[in-house]
């Protein structure tokens, strides 16, 4: 497993160039020969944490039939490979950056309080959370995991920040939840410097096409598949209007991106296995 040991990044510019990749085919199948086997706790390597760590699954987690995006845990920095793998990847693109800037769409978050403490950035964070009171609680606890600073409210397809002002934009798991993505993706690329870049995460389908879940139809919601909802810091579902789709590139482009990607890092010594789609787009 030596030879694995990196992170090796399958990066494509569309389906078409996905489509039968040998390289994305020898990972599938290295990871298909680990399924179905029993969770063993082990010694690895965190891509973040650099160094020796175990590896554990989430509690409640099926030891057979467990999450490999989000139920595989690092001890030491206790996120999931979909977070560890969007920050190694958000620290690639602030490599060489002095004085840089970055903005999470989320705040009241293990994320975001390890983001505090070790991303080489200053950072910025923000909850779609309007209410003074609701706010107040989730400073409470981003307290309570670690982390320091008032909750700040923002809509991200309106956002408060000023043209150009970000180095990195990570958004992680939020622009599914957000009905009008596209407006989302435009104020990302309003908002981050020239050569600055995007980092997202979101349920993704591997296909040509984006899957719409939900649609809003004379104000009213109007699902078109079973209604799929997400946990939030207070406990509440969130709708899933949206599995994306290769299509998302030709959005990000759209929006002023100069080149958009869907990466996918890999590395069974840090325990990043088969699937773990990632948005990266240079301003």
């Amino acid at each position: 497993m030596e030879q694995y040991s990196e992170m090796q990044l399958h990066s494509f510019a569309g389906w078409n160039d996905r489509d039968g990749d040998e390289g994305l085919k020898r990972c599938w199948l290295h990871d298909h020969d680990r399924a179905g086997q029993v969770w063993q706790d082990g010694v690895q390597q965190c891509c973040l944490c650099s160094k020796a760590t175990v590896f554990t699954l989430a509690a409640g987690a099926d030891p057979i039939a467990f999450d490999t995006r989000e139920q595989i845990l690092c001890t030491e920095c206790r996120l999931s490979a979909r977070v560890r793998a969007a920050f190694g990847l958000a620290n690639r693109e602030l490599r060489g950056r002095n004085g840089a800037s970055a903005y999470l769409t989320e705040q009241a978050s293990l994320a975001f309080s390890w983001a505090q403490r070790h991303l080489p950035a200053r950072v910025h964070g923000s909850e779609f959370e309007s209410d003074a009171k609701a706010r107040l609680r989730l400073s409470g606890y981003l307290r309570d995991i670690g982390g320091w600073g008032d909750i700040d409210f923002q809509d991200v397809t309106k956002l408060s920040h000023a043209d150009a002002q970000f180095d990195v934009v990570i958004s992680m798991d939020v622009l599914e939840h957000v009905r009008d993505y596209i407006k989302a993706i435009r104020e990302f690329a309003r908002v981050l410097k020239p050569g600055g870049a995007l980092v997202a995460t979101f349920p993704f389908n591997d296909r040509p096409s984006t899957l719409i879940r939900a649609r809003l139809s004379d104000g009213v919601i109007e699902h078109l598949m079973e209604p799929e909802f997400h946990g939030d810091p207070l406990g509440a579902g969130i709708l899933c209007w949206y599995h994306f789709g290769w299509d998302v590139l030709d959005v990000c482009r759209d929006a002023g991106f100069k080149d958009a990607r869907m990466v996918m890092p890999w590395s069974p010594a840090s325990e990043l296995r088969y699937g773990l789609w990632t948005l990266v787009a240079h301003r």
